[in-house]
C-alpha cells in the first residue's frame, strides 16, 4: 500500500489499519541524512515528502550492516556504501594472512561452527575454499608452499566440506 502521500509505498508486513505516516515527510525528517545538522540551519523548508533533504559536511557515522564499523562516507541519501575498512584474514594454517576490505571479508566469516576457517594466501582461494562442497580437489586447489592446513572435513566426514 501507498502511504497518504500518495508516492512513497509502506515497506512494513502485511498489517491491519492505516499505515504510517511516510518516513520522508517533512514531519519525520528534522535534520539532515547523517542527524548533525537540523533542516534549518540550511536555510531550506521542506513542504513535500518528494522535496530533497539537503545533506551536510560531516561523515556518515552510521552502524555499517555486518560488522563493527561506521560508514566514513560524507553525509549521504540513501543505504550506506560497503564498508571499506582493511581487515587481515588469517588462514587456518595459522602461517598465512591477507588484508581485504571488510565488506568482501564479511562472506568468509563463519557463521556456525561448521564453517572451516579460510584458506589464503590469495583471495581466489578464499572464494574456492569456501564455496565448494564435497569436491575435495577443489577445496585447495592450489597447495600454497607457505600454507600446511590439513584438508578440512566437514561434519558430513568428508575432507574438502563445507557447511552448505
Amino acid at each position: 500500500r501507498t502511504f497518504a502521500c500518495g508516492v512513497h509505498s509502506c515497506q512494513l508486513p502485511c498489517h491491519e489499519g492505516p499505515c504510517p505516516v511516510c518516513p520522508l515527510d517533512p514531519s519525520q525528517v528534522s535534520t539532515c541524512p547523517c542527524g548533525a545538522r537540523a533542516l534549518a540551519s540550511f536555510g531550506c523548508r521542506r513542504t513535500r515528502c518528494t522535496d530533497p533533504i539537503p545533506t551536510c559536511d560531516n561523515l556518515c557515522r552510521k552502524p555499517l550492516v555486518g560488522c563493527e564499523h561506521r560508514c566514513q562516507e560524507k553525509c549521504h541519501i540513501g543505504p550506506c556504501p560497503p564498508c571499506a575498512v582493511p581487515v587481515t584474514l588469517q588462514c587456518r594454517c595459522k602461517a598465512t594472512t591477507q588484508t581485504i576490505l571488510c565488506s568482501e571479508a564479511q562472506r568468509y566469516r563463519r557463521p556456525t561452527r561448521q564453517t572451516p576457517p579460510p584458506l589464503l594466501p590469495s583471495l581466489a582461494l578464499l572464494l574456492l575454499s569456501l564455496s565448494r562442497h564435497h569436491r575435495p580437489e577443489r577445496h585447495h586447489p592450489i597447495q600454497s608452499q607457505s600454507c600446511s592446513a590439513p584438508p578440512y572435513v566437514g561434519p558430513c566426514g568428508r575432507a574438502g566440506a563445507t557447511a552448505a
